[in-house]
């Protein structure tokens, strides 16, 4: 397990990881990068409200992308099925 120093808002973070250390560079880089542009357009700059709201936009953006990709699984399924059916109905 390797231990990461990253940076989020100015505050440092020790993380352990079993990720690639530049893979978990780049998720604090997305990281602290999505929250400095939150907290461009917030008035608080409390950083627990600017990584709450980053949190919440992540969530989301996560949930999305997971029914999505449940949908298009299931719609690879089904063609998948309709094509079979094709080339066995001979």
């Amino acid at each position: 397990m390797d231990q990461v120093r990253v940076s989020i808002l100015g505050r440092e973070f020790i993380i352990n990881t079993r990720e690639d250390r530049a893979r978990t560079e780049k998720v604090a880089e997305f990281l602290n990068s999505y929250c400095e542009q939150i907290g461009q357009k917030l008035s608080s700059k409390s950083s627990i409200n600017i990584i709450t709201l980053a949190a919440l936009h992540i969530a989301n953006d996560y949930l999305k992308i997971k029914e999505d990709y449940r949908r298009l699984v299931k719609k690879i399924e089904s063609k998948a099925i309709e094509l079979d059916q094709l080339l066995t109905d001979d």
